[in-house]
């Protein structure tokens, strides 16, 4: 009835922020039966568990001179670590990883290794926080520690070194997943649905990756070719549901402004569904992007541009593709996605797709962007002709034919 100690029965740990103020205190409970493994001080405007990592203050400087941040859950298991020499380690504090914790640690490290413990909750608990740092494009890779212990009990029991090649042998963070699901895959047996899901949970982290640009056209490519063949699906038919699973995708942080780039012509930024801020050149990504959603519309471009005008690489392989299958009569998008040349660009396909999707208004976008792009080329062709010393008179000429291209409003 009368006062208690919050922190009864438990070993205290001071709490300091990145700069080594102490600003809380946390207590590991002593007893094994007691429900709350960790307790920390309240909130407070000096103290948010969501956004400190604890250790951060020690390891920091490590994690600069390595580029990598170790990231375990309590502090015994950053400290022992730290006291064992294993110096780039910081942890969580009884709260899940989020946004916050990741642009911290992007402050220090480009690559950050989870080791959560062993157990089903820390599996899941290192899967949850993929994403964030997916979002925040630092690289990932998951370091699982066997027997079911937690890295406190194994530095003691193996010693640093064994950490320190747990670490270097981490698989990359879908390789880790990819092992996961197999393995869930297998145990499904016959049970279709499981194994659907499965693999459904699977293809929209791969497409997250290439949305947050974790992920590149290539490795996006080779992997959903893996999984065609092992599920002994076409391509194009794998492409297609992960399109559709792509859409269903958010990002994690910043609007859709601040995502979705701006400008005109080839100055702006991509547009391509927020995935990256890649510089394509917004009159060319906008044809690329109506005619995968309207291919009834190719009839429209053919005869106005080419897809040698296409200055970005990748969209001109693309464009090129296109127009082949188009004057054969057989621009048919699924066929687009699993042809064997459009493969390494399969990321950027989906990309274009969904964007185009969601700006709709395929006619008028389609007729600014080639306008736009016919606009360029007789701009070329004054700037060519006039290096080669035309006269006044075939320049103005020229100049007509630029102003009767009236149509090329600001693409963005």
């Amino acid at each position: 009835s009368g006062c208690y100690d919050r922190f009864r029965n438990r070993v205290l740990v001071p709490i300091q922020d990145p700069a080594g103020h102490i600003v809380a205190f946390g207590g590991r409970a002593l007893d094994p039966e007691d429900p709350a493994k960790y307790l920390n001080s309240p909130d407070s405007p000096l103290f948010d568990k969501s956004s400190l990592l604890f250790g951060l203050n020690h390891s920091k400087q490590a994690m600069v001179a390595s580029g990598q941040a170790v990231i375990v859950e309590g502090y015994l298991d950053a400290l022992m670590p730290l006291q064992a020499g294993v110096g780039n380690v910081a942890a969580t504090m009884g709260t899940a990883l989020t946004d916050r914790h990741v642009r911290l640690l992007g402050r220090y490290a480009k690559e950050a290794v989870l080791i959560f413990d062993a157990d089903a909750a820390g599996m899941a608990a290192a899967e949850r926080g993929l994403e964030i740092f997916l979002a925040q494009r630092l690289h990932v890779r998951v370091a699982a520690i066997p027997s079911g212990k937690d890295p406190c009990d194994y530095v003691l029991a193996e010693g640093p070194e064994a950490l320190r090649r747990l670490i270097d042998e981490a698989p990359d963070a879908l390789q880790y997943v990819w092992d996961r699901r197999m393995a869930a895959y297998r145990e499904a047996g016959g049970n279709l649905s499981d194994r659907r899901a499965l693999i459904d949970d699977f293809l929209r982290l791969v497409v997250s990756s290439s949305v947050y640009g974790a992920i590149d056209e290539i490795r996006r490519g080779q992997l959903a070719q893996h999984i065609g063949h092992m599920l002994n699906v076409a391509p194009g038919a794998l492409a297609e549901h992960m399109v559709r699973l792509g859409r269903g995708v958010r990002p994690v942080g910043g609007g859709a402004a601040e995502r979705a780039g701006s400008g005109s012509g080839s100055g702006g930024g991509s547009g391509v569904g927020g995935r990256r801020r890649a510089k394509f050149p917004l009159a060319e990504a906008h044809v690329v992007e109506v005619l995968l959603n309207r291919p009834d519309l190719f009839d429209e471009v053919v005869e106005r541009i080419d897809p040698e005008e296409f200055t970005d690489p990748s969209l001109r392989a693309i464009a090129q593709e296109m127009w082949r299958r188009g004057s054969e009569g057989s621009l048919v998008i699924e066929d687009l996605l699993g042809s064997e040349r459009m493969i390494p660009l399969g990321g950027l396909l989906t990309d274009l797709a969904h964007a185009g999707e969601a700006r709709g208004n395929f006619e008028q976008t389609l007729r600014g962007a080639t306008d736009h792009l016919l606009y360029c080329r007789h701009r070329r062709e004054t700037e060519s002709r006039k290096a080669a010393g035309l006269t006044e008179e075939t320049l103005r000429e020229l100049n007509l034919r630029c102003r009767d291209v009236r149509r090329w409003p600001r693409i963005s």
